[in-house]
């Protein structure tokens, strides 16, 4: 297995979408049941397709919709018709694995020793002509972006107000002409230097950032209210210069961080020793979102000396092996192995029934919630657990069957259940009484995202189709305000529901729900944001929202340009 280089898994303020593959398709899943988040994280010759690593191929029907099996292995279907798509042994690249695992120009790799811009200066010219270092994870949050380059480089952009872009000043990035591609600073360079960060997962709170860095060792910045950066104390980082060089966060002897969640005000890592997988959480712990059993200013933990490290309880969860972590505004959700079967547990606030639980009591903020008395979350008869994902007041689940279920605050629709009433907070409204989410006629998801109060499907089609909240055009639907919403009215979803337009012959691989914005990374390689663009969140140079208006979204859409240094 190699070290997890990118991430399929996200979590921001508005949630944390987790694929757990085992329990998806194949049998090539570790056998610890760690979801693949890239290519880079499967085996040799294997690539990574809806958390899933898959392995070689002898025919098209062992690919994925919209891939061609070609010389043994899964290519999209444009890349497939490329001249270059095979080559052989010698040729600049690495072959037809090298592009399985790039999907389309090149593997993002930059090669400084020989100068070339992608991975090989004998790319067709169409696509060497167009090609940037690849963005291999993103995730949006609160009021800024950050997003992880092929080359483990993360660069962020948006507000910066408390150092969240990690630069060394509290200027934005990205809300003005020629702030982006090579001109956008990455994070760790500064006046006083360059770090050398680079990273293998990144995660967006709502005014912090972390990462789990290529050294296996977590790293955060940004705001740091309630002790949420995990250092002992309430002192920002990265606003100043040279502050993100020297130190990362202690979370225990003999832990490695597999993936970093963070919430509005908190922040989770999932951690795996030789025996256990555990979480661990830090911050902000009104509701009882660290799981701690006890709530309140008194019980913040990361402000103060004494708090981190071995010090540090991991989350009683009972028994199970913790395959994923999702942190929200005011809750967290757990992805749990257990007996063969994947199961669900929420733990925090739970005003709206987010935590799925039939009532409205917080959980985790008083003794004896946690542990084996904390309910699993009741999906039904079919409801197996392949992913999760939280917002502020709701939360999504992808079942094993790939068909979505939302639970929680319904107030613009984003359950996507016709209506504007809550689930979850009530008996009898989980487990099979919990309907699943109309798509459309025989619509199969390979991820769902939730963001603040919109929720967006990505299709096994390609196809992104997003309800709820579109009051700055975050549904990409080309108009915009509380008359757009979708979902919250019968009529509104399943084959009403229009698909996002992403641009002509497009489609989507991944795609992100931020606070009030929308990111798509297309089968070109490329990433386009909709939405609310204030501080210059969308990365387009500009503060300008895109999606609520006609003639703002499609080939008209520009795509966020996060080239390389200069």
């Amino acid at each position: 297995m190699r070290p997890v280089a990118a991430a399929f898994v996200r979590v921001r303020t508005a949630g944390a979408a987790a694929l757990v593959c085992a329990a998806i398709a194949s049998p090539a899943c570790t056998d610890r049941r760690v979801p693949c988040r890239s290519s880079l994280d499967c085996e040799q010759g294997q690539h990574c397709f809806g958390g899933t690593c898959r392995g070689p191929c002898s025919s098209d029907q062992q690919c994925a919709p919209g891939e061609r099996c070609v010389g043994n292995y899964c290519l999209a279907a444009t890349d497939a018709a490329r001249p270059d798509a095979v080559e052989p042994e010698g040729g600049g690249r690495d072959g037809a694995a090298e592009d399985a695992a790039a999907a389309r120009c090149g593997d993002g790799i930059v090669n400084t020793g020989t100068g070339e811009q992608c991975d090989d200066s004998g790319e067709s010219p169409v696509c060497h002509a167009n090609c940037r270092i690849k963005v291999t994870a993103l995730d949006n949050s609160g009021s800024h972006t950050c997003a992880l380059r092929g080359d483990s480089v993360i660069k962020c952009f948006g507000n910066n107000s408390s150092g969240e872009l990690g630069v060394g000043h509290r200027a934005s990035q990205g809300d003005e002409p020629d702030e982006m591609g090579a001109m956008l600073v990455r994070v760790g360079r500064d006046s006083a230097g360059d770090a050398n960060l680079t990273a293998q997962h990144v995660s967006v709170g709502s005014t912090h950032s972390c990462a789990i860095l290529q050294s296996d060792q977590v790293l955060c910045w940004g705001d740091n209210v309630y002790g949420k950066l995990g250092l002992g104390d309430s002192i920002d980082r990265g606003d100043d210069p040279g502050e993100l060089v020297g130190w990362t966060v202690s979370l225990g002897s003999s832990l490695t961080a597999t993936q970093i969640a963070c919430g509005a005000t908190h922040t989770c890592a999932l951690l795996v020793s030789r025996q256990d997988r555990l979480v661990k959480c830090w911050g902000n712990n009104d509701f009882g979102k660290l799981g701690l059993g006890i709530s309140g200013s008194a019980s913040h933990v990361g402000d103060g000396p004494d708090e981190m490290g071995d010090l540090l309880p991991a989350v009683d969860l009972g028994p199970g092996d913790v395959v994923a972590v999702a942190s929200g505004g005011n809750n967290t959700c757990a992805v749990l192995y257990d007996q063969s079967v994947h199961r669900l547990k929420c733990w925090g606030e739970n005003g709206s029934g987010q935590l799925g639980i039939g009532d409205a009591l917080s959980r985790g903020d008083d003794p004896g919630e946690m542990g084996t008395a904390l309910p699993n979350v009741n999906l039904g008869t079919s409801g197996e657990v392949a992913a999760v994902d939280v917002g502020v007041g709701h939360v999504c689940a992808l079942l094993a069957d790939q068909h979505v279920k939302c639970w929680g605050e319904n107030g613009s629709g984003e359950l996507g259940l016709g209506d504007k009433g809550d689930r979850g907070d009530q008996q009898g409204e989980m487990g099979n009484n919990l309907p699943r989410v109309a798509l459309g006629t025989g619509a199969l998801v390979s991820k769902v995202t939730a963001g603040s109060n919109h929720t967006c499907a990505l299709l096994t089609t390609g196809l992104v189709k997003c309800w709820g909240n579109n009051s700055y055009g975050q549904l990409g639907l080309g108009v915009s305000g509380a008359t757009s919403h979708r979902g919250d009215d019968a009529g509104e979803m399943g084959s009403s529901l229009p698909a996002v337009d992403l641009g002509t012959g497009r489609s989507a691989v991944d795609v992100w729900a931020g606070v009030h914005d929308t990111c798509a990374q297309l089968d070109d390689g490329s990433i386009k944001c909709w939405g609310l663009n204030s501080y210059g969140r969308l990365g387009l140079g500009d503060t300008s929202d895109r999606g609520g208006a006609p003639g703002e979204m499609g080939d008209a859409l520009p795509a966020v340009d996060i080239g390389a240094e200069p």
